[in-house]
């Protein structure tokens, strides 16, 4: 399948989660990771959430906090 360039989603639909990036002034938490592949972690949804316990990270509906660099490492090796 050809990537449309003029997608903005782009990267939204080839992946399954995306970090949003922040202007520094304006930091809710670290890392703020959207859960964008809907199928994959619905399927996964019980074991993401003990991760998130294990790691001191929070899930908010289709988002996960991550309040260190360390961890979100982790969330990426774990998850990607």
């Amino acid at each position: 399948m050809d990537v449309d360039e003029t997608d903005i989603l782009a990267d939204w639909k080839n992946n399954r989660f995306i970090r949003v990036i922040y202007d520094e002034s304006n930091v809710m938490c670290l890392h703020l990771i959207v859960l964008t592949d809907i199928g994959f972690w619905a399927a996964n949804a019980d074991e993401l959430k003990l991760w998130c316990e294990e790691y001191g990270c929070e899930q908010v509906g289709m988002t996960v906090e991550i309040p260190t660099d360390e961890l979100y490492t982790l969330f990426c090796l774990r998850w990607n």
